[in-house]
């Protein structure tokens, strides 16, 4: 099984404020809370590998879904100092979309709390704007909406301080005052995909889509990413038929108003191409991937991490074209731009090492594939944990490694980790889980046959 990379929503428009409040938060300091950020969490994320074994049967579930929560901050920590030229502009154009909405509470707060939120925002500080909004929550059992509207805008502060859980509560919160507002349920439906809530987000997405299919006057480009993720929901469960359908939908309402080198446009084309290659339309898939590198290599040049996607995504669909001279360069290129981008142990590395793995496979180089596998899985391990299927599918990957190379005990081993793990991650009726049963019940019919024959031999040396 390999691993190819999808992307969520589309690219953001650079916003102006239009106020008298200036942003005094530079690129430096940016950057250095991102870096004492990932420090905590990291923290965090060994008190809670600890912690585990002393925990209630019942507790568990709530600590592995604060690990998950944990583990994709970390991450997407780890992206966003990969690219912090990119990441800081639009996380200044996210504090300027918080300064504009405090606005709306204009007339329900006096001025002066107003004007401390919006200083404090402007200089990064985002517990002035918190407080403002508990205060807001306190004090508007009357206005409903008012008080949706504040659990929402601390849900955003959670997200952009990268506190996925906190975040997820705080939606969740605003949707049960205002059940029937999109954006509260875009946002939830976003972070429930993130943190692997499959069947909540497909919930939060569908029905973000009726309400704007419903109102003639909705934003088309809402439409198109509300479209893009719930499809990239359905891929993530196997259902490829309906995210295909979505995803082209997306692309078409996105064609209507953007140029085609647009990085949005690289966004659909990349998803569609992966959804492609999932189906097994392998030159359809490289069509879609191609135009999506095309694009990104203009708007981003060639050391961008998205860029990096693109070259790993199609590197695999040539792979599986039997092209794996051209597929291993092209994953090569990915691994030494990710490797430049991100640490040791991160989920891209790890996936670029995963795909070289099996691609060195193909080509005979039994060794060199055993060992990018193996980096993989001790990387995968160290982020995500054990019952994980990031790190199930790299030990179904060892294990089919290692039946090729004839060791069926170590095949075994890795066979029954994976399966052991996708079936409660995924049950019992899974695409996935079906493959890994298969492969098991292979590797055991030969064991048992050579368990046969050995058995057999020794009664034959014992009778002579």
């Amino acid at each position: 099984m390999t691993k190819i990379i999808a992307q969520e929503g589309s690219i953001a428009a650079k916003t102006i404020v239009n106020c008298d409040i200036q942003l005094g938060y530079s690129k430096e300091e940016y950057k250095a809370d991102l870096e004492n950020r990932e420090r905590e969490v990291t923290e965090r994320l060994n008190v809670e590998h600890a912690l585990k074994t002393d925990l209630l049967h019942k507790d568990l579930k709530i600590a592995e879904f604060e690990k998950l929560s944990l583990k994709e901050e970390k991450h997407e920590i780890q992206k966003r100092l990969a690219s912090v030229e990119k990441s800081y502009k639009t996380y200044v154009g996210e504090l300027e979309k918080r300064i504009r909405d405090l606005e709306n509470f204009r007339g329900s707060v006096s001025d002066d709390l107003l004007n401390q939120a919006k200083i404090a925002l402007s200089h990064g500080d985002k517990s002035h704007a918190d407080r403002l909004y508990v205060t807001i929550q306190e004090e508007s059992i009357k206005p409903i909406l008012l008080a949706a509207e504040a659990s929402y805008q601390r849900g955003k502060i959670a997200e952009e301080d990268l506190q996925f859980k906190n975040a997820y509560e705080q939606f969740q919160k605003a949707i049960q005052l205002s059940p029937d507002n999109p954006t509260y349920l875009s946002s939830a439906g976003k972070l429930a995909s993130k943190i692997g809530q499959y069947n909540s987000a497909i919930s939060y997405y569908e029905k973000t889509l009726e309400i704007y299919k419903s109102n003639s006057e909705s934003d088309m480009t809402a439409i198109a990413d509300t479209k893009n993720n719930l499809a990239m929901v359905w891929n993530a469960l196997a259902n490829y038929d309906k995210a295909i359908e979505l995803l082209q939908d997306a692309l078409a309402d996105d064609l209507e108003r953007l140029p085609l080198s647009h990085p949005t446009i690289a966004i659909r084309h990349n998803n569609i191409g992966l959804t492609w290659y999932s189906l097994g339309q392998y030159n359809k898939a490289i069509t879609h991937l191609e135009l999506a590198l095309k694009s990104n290599l203009e708007n981003y040049g060639a050391h961008d991490p998205e860029v990096a996607v693109q070259w790993n995504n199609l590197g695999l669909s040539w792979a599986a074209l039997g092209r794996y001279e051209k597929a291993s360069k092209l994953l090569e290129q990915a691994l030494h731009s990710d490797l430049k981008s991100y640490k040791n142990h991160n989920p891209t590395v790890a996936t670029d090492q995963s795909n070289l793995g099996l691609v060195m496979k193909h080509m005979g180089e039994y060794e060199k594939s055993i060992e990018y596998y193996e980096l993989a899985l001790e990387s995968d391990s160290k982020y995500f944990g054990f019952d994980h299927p990031t790190v199930a599918n790299d030990h179904n990957n060892l294990g089919m490694m290692w039946k090729e190379y004839g060791d069926y005990e170590k095949a075994k081993t890795h066979l029954e980790l994976a399966l052991s793990s996708d079936l409660k991650t995924f049950g019992e009726n899974h695409p996935i889980v079906k493959k890994e049963k298969e492969y098991l019940r292979q590797v055991n019919s030969i064991l048992n046959r050579k368990g046969n024959i050995s058995e057999f031999a020794k009664m034959t040396r014992s009778l002579h």
